[in-house]
């Protein structure tokens, strides 16, 4: 849910959202 917020707060490019994802 953690990376659902981060996106909500600000929209990452696919590289930092899959990197996100990964941790």
């Amino acid at each position: 849910m953690q990376i659902k917020t981060i996106k909500n707060i600000a929209p990452v490019p696919p590289l930092a959202r899959r990197q996100t994802a990964t941790q």
